[in-house]
């Protein structure tokens, strides 16, 4: 892999790689060495990487890696929680598998471009410390050390004082009825009762039983990271597995768009009706929504929900083939867009893709987006629209996301939102939301 020191490229081993390294991942060199999994966990200074973290996650589908912006440079690289929390997508995983790179063309920070043209990226941990590494040493050395100390085991030990108690008092009971009887000897009796119920063993003995376990375990080839929660095992009744692509299918179909019947569509009424200040908010729905058309098909749907479907994305292609999320391909092929081509966006320093469609006669450029987030529940791309027949070019933000989450961002929806997306959502079907907002080229500038 090639490392950059003393300002120079160089080639070395990965197992000589330390933290603090500037290196290069590139696809092609990882191809010539067979190998193109990543040998630490890297942060992404420039270009681009999608990477397969199936390795680590057990999802399968291919995740798109970003360089740090400008403004995220100066970061605290020994804080474990800030870089996994806020620069996750910024982070190439020791272990996952280097799909596609891209470099940028613009050198960062005066670093000459690598001589496989790879994405520049910051070493942070190597061999145990990283992602890869503590699944292993979860893996190989347990993280809580074998114990008696659980709730069962007081349990146990509740109902043995019980019964000592019980029986002390029988014994004391009619001891005292003896009068020829030592009174010493007869409450010494009774307190060697008491305390001769919880044998001396018992922890080891618990603590032998885990261990027994996890040696039959390990025979059956199953290893537990975590011993402590072997003796919840007899509590569980129904077992879970996520197999899908084994049992089930993962291929999705799309049942189709519910959208107003009436869409302003590409044109100034919208603003119009808007700026208009004795327009009241009940006429402005008016004016943009009808009443419910029902579940259409994507081809009888207005220009810019199609728009939406075939930018909100993060599909990208690899090897000729289209990449990323299936539900996210299954919307864009629906749409009517394909990947024309990638473009690189130097103020961002990101790769987008170029898209089009023949029955709409529209190219779509992605100038920005905004990858998915799983705690806000949404992502968002900022697209140039360019209308070949008229020449006429549009910038809008296109938002996709839960649909009660984004019901508080809209500023205007049809009355039968709510209903209906729980409707849809009550008979087992995945429903997203999908929304727009027309900016001008000022506003991506600011």
């Amino acid at each position: 892999i090639f490392v950059y020191r003393n300002k120079m490229w160089l080639l070395e081993q990965s197992d000589r790689i330390i933290p603090g390294d500037i290196i290069s991942l590139s696809r092609e060199t990882f191809e010539s060495n067979e190998n193109s999994t990543i040998p630490c966990d890297t942060l992404l200074l420039s270009g681009n990487c999608i990477v397969n973290e199936a390795m680590l996650t057990g999802e399968s589908t291919p995740q798109v890696k970003e360089s740090l912006v400008k403004e995220d440079t100066y970061i605290n690289l020994l804080s474990q929680t800030a870089i996994e929390g806020n620069w996750k997508k910024n982070l190439v995983f020791s272990g996952t598998e280097l799909i596609h790179n891209h470099n940028d063309s613009e050198s960062y920070n005066n670093i000459p471009e690598s001589p496989d043209k790879g994405a520049i990226g910051f070493v942070i941990h190597t061999a145990f410390r990283t992602s890869q590494g503590d699944l292993m040493r979860s893996i190989l050395y347990a993280q809580e050390g074998v114990s008696a100390s659980t709730i069962e085991t007081f349990y146990l030990i509740g109902i043995l004082v019980f019964f000592a108690f019980i029986a002390s008092s029988l014994v004391l009971y009619y001891g005292l009825k003896d009068k020829n009887r030592n009174k010493f000897k007869l409450v010494l009796h009774c307190i060697m009762i008491i305390t001769s119920v919880v044998p001396p063993e018992l922890p080891m003995e618990l603590s032998l039983a885990i261990t027994n376990s996890l040696a039959a375990l390990a025979r059956d080839l199953i290893h537990c990271t975590e011993p402590h929660r072997i003796p919840y095992g007899g509590r569980i009744t129904v077992t879970c597995f996520d197999k899908t692509g084994t049992l089930t299918r993962d291929i999705l179909q799309l049942r189709g768009v519910e959208s107003p019947q009436e869409f302003k569509d590409f044109t100034n009424d919208y603003t119009n009706i808007v700026n208009d200040k004795k327009s009241d908010s009940s006429n402005i729905n008016d004016a943009i929504y009808s009443e419910k058309k029902g579940i259409v098909l994507p081809e009888e749907c207005s220009s810019i929900v199609r728009c939406a479907m075939g930018s909100c994305h993060s599909v990208f292609v690899s090897r000729d083939k289209l990449s990323g999320d299936n539900m996210e391909i299954i919307t864009l092929e629906e749409s009517g867009f394909t990947i024309e081509s990638s473009n690189t966006n130097k103020n961002n320093n990101n790769i987008y893709p170029t898209l089009f469609n023949k029955k709409l006669n529209i190219i779509i450029t992605i100038v920005k987006r905004f990858p998915f987030n799983s705690t806000l529940k949404r992502m968002s791309v900022i697209v140039k629209l360019f209308h070949v027949s008229t020449n006429k070019v549009e910038y809008i933000m296109f938002i996709k996301g839960a649909p009660e989450v984004l019901q508080e961002k809209y500023t205007y929806i049809p009355s039968y939102y709510t209903n209906s997306y729980k409707s849809h959502m009550s008979h087992g079907k995945r429903v997203l939301s999908i929304g727009y907002k027309y900016i001008t080229l000022q506003d991506i500038k600011n």
